[in-house]
């Protein structure tokens, strides 16, 4: 009889530490799942980041287009007026 409460009790425990082992394995499968969630979510915020950048750049370097066509201008205009007064 003390043989078969050992057997119950050892199939009882292995079948406990299979469960354990079960509940350990899907808590790190959430965890690598939400850590891919999170690097997803990382990875779209900065192509955000990356595209706002783009605009600014595209901006600035119109905005610095501008500021040539005028300095150049504003240069000729300078010239003219130089001539003009050395006639």
């Amino acid at each position: 009889m003390q043989l078969i409460a050992k057997d119950r009790e050892a199939k009882r425990e292995a079948q406990l530490a299979e469960l354990e082992r079960h509940r350990e394995e899907r808590a790190r499968e959430a965890r690598e799942e939400s850590f891919r969630l999170e690097q997803a979510r990382a990875a779209e915020r900065a192509a955000a980041a990356a595209e706002r950048q783009v605009v600014t750049a595209e901006r600035a370097n119109r905005i610095a287009i501008a500021a040539l066509i005028f300095v150049g201008a504003s240069f000729l205009l300078s010239l003219g007026a130089l001539f003009k007064r050395r006639r």
